[in-house]
């Protein structure tokens, strides 16, 4: 029995422009997120009903 394709795509993005596209996007965002640290790096999720674009944030902690 073959396995069903997933049926979604990814890609990130680097201030509103596609840097890459796949399907594992986890390993490579985080490269591509240490190479443009002052940029705005989003992953889009095309899915067959829609789009979804997540902008992950994180910020240091605050050690008075």
């Amino acid at each position: 029995m073959k396995k069903p394709r997933a049926q979604f795509e990814c890609a990130i993005l680097v201030d509103g422009r596609t840097a890459w596209k796949g399907k594992r996007p986890v390993r490579v965002y985080r490269r591509i997120s240490r190479r443009h640290p002052r940029a705005k790096v989003s992953i889009r999720w095309t899915l067959k009903e829609g789009t979804l674009i997540a902008n992950a944030k994180i910020s240091q902690p605050y050690w008075p």
